[in-house]
């Protein structure tokens, strides 16, 4: 009988040696591990806000204001193919996504460069005529 005692004492002992270690954050802490050495973040301040930026779209409404269609190319430069070329038909609206520094050209049938608009962050309306290119 004494035996059972003792071991059930030490058993309580044990256990409460155990509580008290997580209580302290001994062992197996409940919160974040240590960062040795390194300083933590400033408060309001987010790591991942640094990192590289959204791309911004705007989003732009393409006019023609000729009869006839219009060859257009989306990209930096239509004697390369270094984007998509397109034809609008004539007197029609086309809405356009873009990013700022993208470039709209009109182009003749054989894709030489006739007129082209940089989008900006503020350009809500290219105006294609049949001899040039606006951006408003």
């Amino acid at each position: 009988m004494v035996l059972r005692i003792l071991l059930l004492a030490s058993f309580l002992v044990a256990l409460t040696d155990c509580a008290q270690l997580q209580q302290t954050g001994g062992s197996n802490p409940s919160g974040p591990p240590p960062t040795y050495g390194a300083e933590p973040a400033p408060v309001g301040v987010n790591p991942a806000a640094e990192g590289p930026q959204p791309t911004k779209t705007v989003s732009v409404s393409i006019r023609v204001e000729c009869r006839d269609s219009v060859n257009v190319f989306y990209g930096d430069d239509p004697k390369f193919g270094s984007g998509t070329s397109s034809r609008l038909g004539g007197n029609s609206l086309q809405n356009h996504t873009s990013q700022p520094g993208d470039m709209i050209w009109i182009t003749d049938e054989n894709r030489n460069p006739v007129g082209s608009v940089t989008i900006s962050e503020n350009t809500r309306e290219v105006a294609v005529a049949c001899n040039g290119i606006s951006a408003k």
